[in-house]
């Protein structure tokens, strides 16, 4: 909605700046086009002014970047409703010296859309330091555009003719036009983009991975303390599973940035089914999962998780999306079980433990120790 707010406003004030509505329909109630024609322009200033103070974060961002934004769109909201009232009362042959003042403020509301953009650079918005060079193109083309407009109305109202302000001057101003209009949609269209990405990570949950949403790191201790401290309620042992995955980070051929992503969502979605819902299931690091199950009298249901998760973690993966289509990547897993009493067991030590053991049993001739 601001996208289409934004490219309305400026562009409906662009065309009657330039003086099409009048060219193509000369019964047009000219009392009514001089006033949109002089108030149009600083309204759209003065949106553009509040749209680039949210586009830059507003105040959670800068106090003074914003009062920047706000207060000059403030203004420009203000002197749009002057020179609209200005337009109706004042006679034809006035309306060229309330069209000057509308040039004038246009121009100058430039200046503090180019200000909070540089300090937002130097603030460290690395997009900023183009918006200020958009602000910079806006500053051109709004002086190209009134003189062009000033030029027009010069030679319908005195007879004044500025040959200075050829073809050349009126193409260069569509480009800078042009050029405004498609690097401020590309910058607000990868802002936006990334206030998605960031809207969608907010609502993980803390301490979630975001790739297979398991807990990971200090969330995931928290998580086995509580298990632990359940299961000494309960007067029970706790096993803990570790599954080492060794090759992780092996390059495959034909390898892209997707194929980490996929393989951890591919393993957590194969451990939690084998381990099933009453599990706990974790990432303690990236290439170590961890299963904490309570141990009830009944071994068996131990037992079976364990064998599946012994069948299930070392199947083939089937990688997409790439050039060269499917890929398979092996999974090279070690699988360390501790089993312990409840009550005298610790979080970090658990976890360390079956970690050792699953890197220990690891199929392969080399273990990386690296991760």
């Amino acid at each position: 909605m601001r996208n289409l707010v934004f490219v309305a406003l400026m562009g409906t004030a662009v065309i009657l700046i330039v003086g099409l509505p009048e060219t193509l329909w000369p019964r047009l109630d000219g009392r009514v086009l001089r006033m949109f024609k002089a108030s149009l322009g600083p309204l759209a200033a003065s949106v553009t002014l509040y749209y680039l103070g949210q586009w830059m974060g507003g105040l959670r961002e800068d106090a003074v970047m914003n009062r920047i934004t706000n207060w000059s769109a403030a203004v420009m909201g203000v002197l749009a409703l002057g020179l609209a009232l200005a337009a109706l009362l004042a006679p034809p042959e006035r309306f060229r010296s309330v069209f000057m003042a509308t040039a004038v403020c246009n121009v100058l509301a430039v200046l503090p859309g180019f200000a909070a953009s540089a300090r937002a650079a130097m603030l460290g918005d690395r997009l900023a330091r183009w918006m200020a060079l958009a602000t910079a193109v806006l500053g051109a083309m709004t002086t190209g555009l009134y003189l062009h407009g000033l030029y027009l109305h010069g030679l319908a109202m005195q007879g004044v003719a500025w040959p200075w302000l050829g073809t050349g001057t009126v193409l260069v101003t569509v480009v800078l036009t042009l050029g405004f209009f498609i690097l401020t949609s590309d910058l607000v269209g990868v802002r936006n983009r990334e206030q998605r990405r960031l809207a969608r990570l907010s609502r993980i949950q803390p301490g979630m991975e975001p790739a297979t949403q398991l807990p990971t790191g200090s969330h995931l201790l928290t998580r086995v303390e509580d298990a632990l401290w359940t299961a000494k309620r309960r007067q029970a042992q706790v096993g803990v599973v570790a599954l080492y995955l060794d090759n992780l980070y092996e390059p495959l051929e034909g390898d892209d940035r997707s194929s980490e992503y996929q393989i951890l969502v591919a393993m957590a979605a194969r451990i939690r089914r084998a381990a099933g819902f009453r599990c706990l299931v974790g990432i303690y690091h990236p290439r170590c999962f961890i299963v904490v199950i309570t141990l009830d009298a009944d071994r068996q249901a131990f037992a079976a998780a364990l064998n599946r998760l012994r069948a299930y973690v070392g199947e083939s993966i089937d990688l997409l999306g790439t050039d060269r289509g499917p890929r398979r990547f092996v999974p090279r897993v070690g699988v360390g079980v501790v089993v312990t009493d409840a009550a005298d067991a610790v979080a970090r030590v658990l976890l360390d433990e079956a970690e050792q053991e699953a890197r220990a049993s690891v199929p392969a001739e080399e273990v990386d120790t690296q991760y």
